[in-house]
């Protein structure tokens, strides 16, 4: 296994060369559910996404918990099937650190959304794994789930050196805050006018070559986004300046025209 946010981050905030470090004591890896939303080819659980008897209740997993604790157990790698389609992830979660163990989530990363990325950073994981298995076709085969890779946004975080390209982020992409981070990278790159814009004398939408590059991401469906103009009327705000105007975006009445990429090289001083 390759940790690609852990490589990133020590690229950009390199630590000492340390002897080998053996832990406390055991390493729980625990399937907390065997429910799961996807049937990866490579998975060692008999998982399905039903419901399945004889799962622990949450007073049974804090009993676990407590022996394992006694045991002398340091860390508790909570996973599945996929963990976060159990409702006392949380909780559960909160209780482990609470306890002193180091924590990790280990998930399929499907399910990681707007609505509990918040509570995801809240419990403070010590580790949070989202496994890719390649590019788009490969993951997907292996997950047996299209669009279980594609989240259009991620064009936004991919850099180049051209003066078009989407700015570079100053840190490193990390599981706990991919949503966020993916989230305000498009914000970021939305606002910028001279890259996308509502044009107030053509009444067109003008924007990065990029959209139509990749149009395909966009229309599929994602967060139910089906098409480019569904995407753009997300951040009407961030594209016109006036209420008519932003809800001429937001109603998909407005044509859209992609600006030419600027390829030269972008060597202005941070």
């Amino acid at each position: 296994m390759f940790r690609v946010s852990q490589f990133m981050q020590e690229l950009s905030q390199p630590t000492p060369l340390v002897g080998r470090r053996d832990p406390p004591g055991p390493v729980v890896i625990w399937n907390l559910i065997r429910r799961c939303n996807l049937t990866c080819q490579h998975c060692y659980s008999i998982s399905a996404d039903v419901d399945f008897p004889g799962e622990l209740s949450t007073a049974e997993v804090f009993t676990v918990m407590d022996d394992l604790k006694a045991y002398g157990v340091a860390v508790l790698i909570l996973s599945g099937g996929e963990p976060l389609l159990r409702p006392d992830i949380f909780e559960i979660s909160r209780r482990a650190k609470s306890m002193g163990f180091y924590v990790g989530l280990s998930s399929n990363g499907t399910l990681i959304t707007n609505d509990n990325i918040a509570d995801i950073e809240a419990v403070g994981y010590d580790y949070v794994g989202v496994s890719l298995d390649g590019m788009r076709d490969t993951h997907d085969r292996f997950r047996r789930k299209p669009g279980a890779f594609d989240d259009p946004r991620i064009h936004f975080a991919v850099n180049c050196a051209s003066i078009g390209c989407p700015v570079l982020r100053e840190e490193a992409y990390v599981a706990s805050r991919l949503d966020a981070q993916l989230e305000e990278q498009t914000i970021r790159f939305l606002s910028d006018r001279s890259r996308n814009r509502y044009n107030v004398n053509t009444q067109a939408l003008e924007v990065s070559k990029v959209f139509d590059w990749y149009r395909k991401d966009f229309d599929s469906g994602l967060h139910a986004i089906e098409t480019l103009q569904e995407f753009f009327a997300m951040y009407a705000h961030l594209l016109a300046d006036t209420a008519p105007d932003r809800r001429a975006i937001s109603a998909g009445a407005v044509p859209i025209r992609f600006l030419d990429y600027d390829w030269n090289l972008n060597d202005a001083e941070r």
